[in-house]
């Protein structure tokens, strides 16, 4: 990519902050993680390219990507060995912290989180708009009970502390709560915390941040968020499509590809259960 086109790039998106700044304080997270990832796309590139002395540049721009502070030294590492620099590889390895979450699980609230969890999905996949009706308040409850946890705690529910099943439920609670972004973003800010010290699973962290874009923005940046137009289902509007392959690889997100065919095939079959409970409801409606 020359300079002028990076040139244009910044520009854009220097306006495009300017014009959601006051209430999209929030905003500035995805960007940061944009021009992380951006980097690291970069960096990736030159280091199969063997390129590795540029590659280090470009690791070292990005070595405080969330979650991944101690890859990018490695990488760096890796690039000092290829280049038979054994004592800067040797220096870079050193760098590399050796901390491990200490597990303290709460039992009775794990317990909480997975009994609220079948609440969450009771209903999602139901045409019937009674039945949403009921699942909309699940969901508020769900939300107002993680709001609760979170202002006790003064964290989000990690793996450490509810285990890896009670925290995917968490998640799930605060991806629901579409009825209250700033609640996500709140969420988002706490998972951050965690995410950092490797205490909540790095593609939750990247479904709400997807969720939260869509919702104030109308794009997102791991393309996990989807819709069907004329029967198709796929991805919403990516804010940037040349980055979206290193961004799912270091969330451990299957490519874009594959998680859409997916999504495909998952949304047939909710189609054909909602027509299975049409065809129940008017079979039941007809004998009364």
């Amino acid at each position: 990519m020359n300079r002028r086109k990076i040139g244009i790039i910044i520009t854009v998106i220097l306006l495009f902050a300017n014009a959601t700044e006051t209430k999209s304080q929030g905003y500035k997270d995805y960007k940061k993680i944009h021009k992380m990832y951006k980097n690291l796309h970069v960096a990736d590139s030159l280091y199969d390219a063997k390129n590795y002395k540029s590659a280090i540049k470009f690791y070292k721009k990005s070595k405080d990507a969330y979650y991944y502070k101690d890859m990018m030294v490695s990488q760096i590492a890796r690039c000092y060995y290829a280049l038979d620099d054994t004592v800067k590889a040797q220096e870079y390895i050193k760098k590399i912290r050796k901390e491990k979450v200490e597990q303290n699980i709460n039992e009775k609230l794990r317990a909480e989180f997975l009994t609220r969890k079948v609440n969450d999905q009771m209903y999602r996949s139901s045409s019937n708009d009674s039945l949403w009706i009921i699942q909309k308040e699940h969901d508020k409850d769900n939300q107002h009970f993680l709001d609760s946890i979170i202002n006790e705690y003064g964290r989000f529910p990690s793996i450490s502390m509810i285990g890896q099943d009670g925290s995917a439920a968490a998640f799930l609670f605060a991806q629901h709560a579409d009825n209250d972004v700033e609640f996500q973003e709140k969420c988002l800010k706490f998972m951050k915390e965690a995410l950092i010290k490797n205490d909540v699973f790095r593609h939750d962290f990247a479904y709400l941040m997807d969720r939260i874009m869509v919702n104030k923005h109308g794009n997102q940046l791991f393309g996990s968020q989807c819709t069907v137009v004329d029967g198709v289902l796929q991805s919403r509007p990516l804010y940037d499509e040349k980055i979206i392959k290193t961004l799912r690889n270091y969330f451990w997100m299957n490519p874009l590809e594959e998680y859409l065919e997916f999504m495909q095939g998952r949304q047939k079959k909710l189609d054909e259960n909602k027509r299975t409970e049409q065809q129940d409801l008017d079979l039941k409606l007809n004998e009364e």
